[in-house]
């Protein structure tokens, strides 16, 4: 699981989400919109300054906490 410290580039953020996400690219589409709608961050489209910026992959790591997503193992938040 990628820790706060590990969060360096947006390329580890999506990569640990795809694996929470057990693969699944559609869901990761829908919550990469949602994350460009929240903080206008593209998961996917992002240039090479954005992509290796660790504030801006702090930035997408702590609202994709925010969301559920990337919680460690004892956070883990149930759906109905």
């Amino acid at each position: 699981m990628l820790g706060r410290a590990q969060v360096e580039q947006l390329s580890a953020v999506r990569e640990a989400l795809l694996a929470e996400l057990g693969g699944n690219t559609a869901r990761l589409r829908f919550i990469n919109t949602r994350l460009i709608l929240s903080i206008g961050v593209d998961l996917f489209t992002t240039t090479l300054t954005e992509a290796t910026d660790p504030n801006l992959a702090k930035k997408a790591f702590e609202t994709l906490n925010q969301m559920g997503l990337l919680l460690p193992k004892k956070e883990v938040r149930r759906g109905k």
